[in-house]
């Protein structure tokens, strides 16, 4: 794996492809189970349409994990000092319109 330098990193670069099942359900379960985050949105449908959700939807916690996959696939995992996101909107768990299966921004 090739050593990357934050001085080479341009803004805008692309990322490699990343492939990874689709959530599911049980996903989401054994997650929540993991991480002790039982919020009941990302788990219970009912719960989430009860607050305006069409469906559940993924842990902000577990999106992340994917991403720092994706970069320690990219380079050295301790070249990674940190990362940080801001959790805004969700995607949700359709089995018709699983997360993208690719690195770079969503149009």
């Amino acid at each position: 794996m090739p050593s990357r330098h934050y001085d080479e990193i341009a803004v805008g670069a692309e990322l490699p492809p990343f492939t990874a099942p689709p959530l599911s359900r049980l996903t989401l379960a054994l997650y929540a189970g993991a991480s002790g985050d039982h919020n009941p949105i990302h788990v219970d449908i009912d719960f989430a349409k009860q607050a305006g959700k069409p469906d559940v939807f993924a842990h902000g916690m577990l999106s992340m994990a994917y991403l720092g996959r994706l970069l320690t696939n990219w380079g050295a995992q301790e070249a990674i000092r940190s990362f940080a996101v801001r959790f805004g909107l969700h995607h949700p768990c359709r089995r018709r319109h699983p997360l993208p299966r690719h690195g770079g921004r969503q149009g």
